[in-house]
């Protein structure tokens, strides 16, 4: 009954927007005897929107008349009853970018296709969840041979195209060679190239292994897709320019080791060794310290954070299709939490900790604690996170043991290789004593209850991506006690999403020091894995959750607006206008310092150090890093001794040298007044300002 009525309605949906797009041609030109009205001083006869009125409502009844018969047609076959309505549902979306009634009828055609090969019954499973990055690969295939000249045709045809051939095949897994549809598309191949060799792998390799059973390659495939897919949609271009505050957090780290200097010992990666520094540092080394060529090494090491989310659905689940589904959910709700470099160890860490949960295995929990502790040294502040819900879950299941076998394994196995190389030691003061002793200086605010939770109009606001966070937030920390109330000590099979609830709870501390959402990485798996395990007790709640969430997600969106939007972005300046005006000034100044002189910068501008190709004295990069009275003395002291040191940045336009409204004289009182007493004006272009060493 409701594939009847879905049937009727979107037959008539499909009149109603042909009535639409033909609507133009019934504009009648006005004459010169109709009376005066708007409508005739814009050009055109009152009869015109009669007409289009008319026609929407006879197009409208008169398909729902056809939908009526095509109804009974169908009833027998309910893979053509869906693909037919689903087919007639997406006629609108034909007319929402520079489509016209040609579009709407090649959507018609379509449907009438349907209907006349029903008894061809394909015998679509959830297998078929790989049509979806297919189909989006077929979509870049067709931007670049210009096949379709719109986004609207360049969808429609894309999907009528994986349509067919999958009519023609046997199942999904014939489309398992998607990944190298998509590595074509990665930026490397010219796009003609790129354009047509996708196509065929897309359009034709599924035709010759149609009969192909791919068990293991979707296995593999499916994590492929994952971090592909990202990378081809954005054509191995980072859509954002070098910021020099945030990137002198990373670049000095990298090139202060690619002098011989160790890190945490003469230069301290704030955020953690990978993600700042060592990442830069082999993409440097290896791209002849090209700095295009880091900003793909970053896009590169930040996409493995979808193959962590993908893995993340499905150690929820254990379903690698749901898996899939997840992370495109992803793209398109959540699109900044796949491309972030910081929280992808973190993720597979909190993945390995819910597989070990859901499968009450021990040995899954020594993989946990092993990742624990990369993600301690890929990004401190995640890694954290990861280990806090780590101990909670092990704690659970009685597991802290295997947990703690694998954590110990990896951190001493790290210590023996910083050993190696001199800076053990360094590292363990740096991370456990001076770092801590700064961390309440970044605290930005009180804590205050988000806008979207003090509003009545809440489902007005949720389409809001961060009050979309900040609701699910809620649920959450909500569900989530709910659900470990029933047993709060022991785990269950079922704890899955739970568990995923418990590291976006902790991960908020974030929010509350400096009000950043770090836990939205996880809102995607959560909500995911919520509905999976929803689906088992209450099935068409959670079809009715699912078909808002997807909502939400504006999938079309993607589809006619973001990815052609990729496709036709250029490549962006390295630079800002005012941070290119003010590297330039500083080059200046730089070519006339001593080889092996450098400078001391206040300014939270490190990367001109290793823009410049001079020295860190200090080791901290960022001015509140050493807030402290002791680590001040300790600072000046090392300026005191450092006779290369030669000279002081003091205003450098750009960067963020007033961290959160509170100038660095404020923070480190007396390293300003050191620097006032020993250093004087002696240069000022275009706002930056170096003063020079006088004693």
């Amino acid at each position: 009954m409701i594939r009847q009525w879905a049937v009727r309605a979107s037959t008539a949906l499909f009149g109603l927007t042909l009535a639409i797009a033909l609507a133009p041609y019934l504009q009648l030109r006005a004459r010169p005897d109709d009376l005066l009205s708007a409508l005739k001083v814009e050009g055109y006869r009152p009869a015109g929107p009669v007409l289009q009125y008319l026609l929407a409502i006879l197009l409208t009844a008169v398909f729902a008349i056809i939908g009526e018969h095509v109804a009974r047609v169908l009833a027998e076959h309910p893979w053509a009853a869906d693909c037919y309505s689903i087919a007639l549902l997406t006629a609108p979306l034909t007319l929402m970018y520079y489509g016209n009634w040609r579009h709407v009828l090649l959507i018609g055609v379509v449907a009438a296709a349907i209907v006349a090969f029903r008894r061809h019954d394909p015998h679509f499973t959830i297998r078929d969840v790989i049509l979806i990055p297919a189909f989006l690969s077929c979509c870049i295939a067709f931007l670049e041979t210009n096949f379709g000249h719109t986004p609207v045709a360049t969808a429609s045809r894309a999907a009528i195209a994986i349509f067919v051939v999958r009519m023609l095949v046997r199942s999904g897994d014939a489309f398992v060679f998607t990944p190298l549809a998509l590595l074509a598309q990665a930026g490397w191949l010219q796009p003609l190239a790129a354009g047509i060799i996708s196509a065929v792998v897309l359009l034709i390799v599924p035709l010759v292994g149609r009969r192909l059973e791919a068990g293991v390659l979707r296995q593999i495939a499916y994590p492929l897709i994952a971090f592909l897919y990202p990378i081809a949609a954005l054509h191995a271009t980072l859509p954002v320019t070098m910021n020099v505050f945030e990137d002198s957090h990373s670049v000095p780290v990298a090139t202060a080791m690619m002098r011989g200097e160790r890190p945490y010992r003469d230069i301290v990666p704030t955020h953690g060794l990978i993600s700042d520094g060592l990442i830069d540092y082999v993409a440097l080394e290896l791209g002849h310290r090209s700095l295009r060529k880091m900003l793909l090494a970053r896009l590169l090491a930040g996409t493995t954070s979808s193959v962590a989310i993908y893995y993340l659905v499905v150690a929820a689940t254990g379903s690698a299709e749901v898996g899939l589904l997840g992370t495109f959910l992803v793209f398109c709700l959540a699109s900044g939490s796949a491309l972030w470099i910081r929280p992808p160890a973190a993720l597979f860490a909190l993945a390995a900790t819910v597989a070990a949960t859901r499968l009450r295995s021990r040995r899954w929990f020594m993989v946990a604690g092993a990742l624990v502790v990369l993600a301690w040294l890929w990004s401190v502040d995640f890694g954290l996170y990861a280990a806090i819900t780590a101990v909670f879950a092990a704690f659970r299941a009685r597991s802290l043991k295997p947990l703690a076998i694998g954590a110990a394994a990896f951190a001493v196995s790290a210590l023996l290789v910083f050993a190696v190389f001199g800076f053990a030691s360094d590292y363990l003061r740096a991370t456990f004593v001076d770092l801590p002793a700064t961390h309440s200086a970044y605290f930005a605010w009180s804590l205050l209850v988000p806008g979207v939770l003090r509003s009545p109009a809440i489902v007005h606001h949720i389409g809001n991506e961060d009050n979309l966070f900040v609701v699910t937030w809620l649920i959450a920390l909500i569900a989530t006690c709910a659900a470990f109330a029933r047993s709060p000590f022991r785990a269950g099979a079922n704890d899955a999403p739970w568990i995923i609830g418990v590291w976006m709870v902790v991960s908020a501390a974030s929010w509350v020091e400096r009000g950043n959402l770090y836990f939205y990485v996880a809102v995607v798996p959560f909500i995911v894995a919520a509905l999976y395990v929803l689906s088992r007790y209450s099935r068409p709640i959670a079809i009715a959750l699912t078909f808002f969430v997807a909502l939400l997600a504006q999938p079309f969106r993607h589809v006619i607006t973001v990815v052609p939007g990729l496709y036709a972005m250029k490549r962006p300046p390295l630079f800002d206008e005012t941070s290119d005006r003010s590297i330039r000034a500083a080059r200046h100044f730089g070519a006339a310092l001593k080889p092996g002189d450098t400078f001391v910068d206040f300014t939270n501008s490190a990367l001109l150090y290793a823009l410049l190709g001079r020295d860190c004295p200090l080791p901290f990069v960022e001015v509140a890093n050493y807030q402290p009275e002791k680590m001040q003395r300790d600072m000046i002291r090392r300026i005191e001794a450092n006779k290369h040191v030669t000279a002081a940045l003091i205003s450098f336009p750009g960067t963020n040298s007033e961290v959160d409204g509170v100038p660095n004289r404020e923070r480190a009182p007396l390293v300003w007044a050191y620097l006032q007493k020993n250093f004087a004006p002696s240069f000022n272009e275009d706002g930056v300002q170096f003063w020079r060493r006088i004693r």
